[in-house]
């Protein structure tokens, strides 16, 4: 089959790639190849995050098209092209979360290098860097140490606690070190006669194949990094606002790893991603201490009391009283949750870790950990385990 090709804006060099060998992978809105360009990019601001930079500044738009990077000459890319779908504008609804992510670009967070309309075929693509893998298929082909080392667990729990760090942004919380800025940002504003805002948001479809690997330049394993915004949203309030956002629809993200609060009221808001990552976290550690094996015969323990998916909780009727369905915690999980415990105190490894998930996996989105206080939590335990690699 002939290669197609993909010119991006102002290049006369199109991306080149085999719509069947080249297909990474393909969804709900759209596909992503593998594509071959001759030269590399620095990445550079679109026009809507632009908007959003405006919105939170007083930056000036900067250019739309790719700019060539002399410096570096990468040629593979991950190319993400968007069906047309007349009831929902994918494309916009993921660029503009990325591109307002962009404003303050995170290391765990998979950045966009450029995004572009073809007007002539009505056809949208995002260009990101590209993965080297994603943890779906790590936590089933990957073997982790053994015996396991503190060396080990530090990078394990550096990662999570990355990830942690990076929904912690999404959500719209300060973190303490940009304080600073933001003060003198604010100052500004207030100079300026301008309102003080804040941007508040999620995610709602993490699961591990929305978690990519990349290799990295100081170390032999992968960082991991989000990807996939497709099923978010991103909002600006102002700085003083205490207002949140919801989701109402019941379709969005993977229902394995959907938190329980939709079935009793709903909606759901930031306390979903939370829980999806405590859901993957949990996941980590039954790789850690048992592998790929491990992690499938989870997945099967689940299936036995959740149907037809995998599902982390499940309903029960009649725990309230009466024909009542109420939410509890897959006796699988729990099952886990306790042989873990045991694993954890033989070992000496990750019982900060799964204190941390447990927080996680509460029932309650009101009585769950936010991120916030999960990456304090975080701290304490790399700051524990990294000592002890140390020594």
């Amino acid at each position: 089959m002939p290669l197609e090709q993909v010119f991006p804006p102002d290049s006369p060099i199109p991306f080149t790639f085999d719509p069947i060998s080249d297909l990474l992978g393909s969804g709900t809105v759209g596909e992503v190849f593998k594509v071959t360009f001759p030269h590399s990019f620095k990445p550079t601001t679109s026009q809507s995050q632009a908007q959003a930079q405006s919105q939170a500044s007083s930056s000036t738009p900067a250019s739309t098209s790719l700019e060539e990077d002399p410096e570096t000459n990468p040629t593979q890319y991950a190319l993400k092209r968007f069906y047309t779908r007349p009831s929902r504008d994918d494309f916009h609804i993921e660029t503009t979360i990325l591109d307002a992510l962009s404003f303050h670009p995170h290391l765990h967070i998979v950045p966009l290098l450029s995004s572009w309309t073809n007007p002539s075929i009505s056809v949208s693509y995002i260009l990101f860097p590209l993965a080297s893998g994603d943890l779906y298929h790590y936590l089933r082909e990957a073997h982790p140490p053994n015996p396991l080392t503190a060396k080990f667990g530090a990078w394990l729990l550096g990662q999570a606690a990355g990830l942690c760090d990076a929904i912690r942004d999404l959500h719209g919380y300060d973190p303490s070190q940009q304080q600073q800025q933001q003060q003198q940002q604010q100052q500004q504003q207030q100079e300026q006669g301008q309102q003080q805002i804040r941007r508040i948001g999620f995610h709602h479809d993490l699961k591990p194949a929305n978690i990519l690997l990349y290799d990295s330049t100081s170390s032999e394993a992968p960082v991991w990094k989000i990807a996939d915004f497709g099923s978010g949203t991103v909002k600006f309030v102002s700085a003083s606002s205490r207002d949140s956002i919801y989701n109402r629809k019941a379709s969005t993200g993977d229902p394995v790893y959907s938190a329980p609060e939709f079935a009793v009221e709903g909606r759901v808001s930031r306390p979903k991603d939370v829980w999806s990552l405590g859901c993957i976290f949990l996941e980590i550690l039954v790789w850690a201490f048992g592998g790929g094996d491990a992690v499938m015969g989870f997945e099967r323990v689940r299936l036995e009391f959740a149907g037809r998916r995998a599902m982390f909780w499940c309903q029960v009727t009649g725990m309230g009283g009466g024909d009542v369905e109420t939410p509890c915690l897959n006796p699988g999980v729990v099952r886990e949750l306790e042989k873990l415990e045991e694993r954890c105190q033989e070992t000496g490894f990750f019982g900060e870790f799964l204190e941390i998930v447990t927080k996680m996996l509460v029932l309650s989105p009101r009585e769950r950990s936010t991120a916030v206080q999960l990456c304090e939590e975080f701290k304490d335990a790399l700051q524990k385990i990294r000592s002890c690699a140390e020594d």
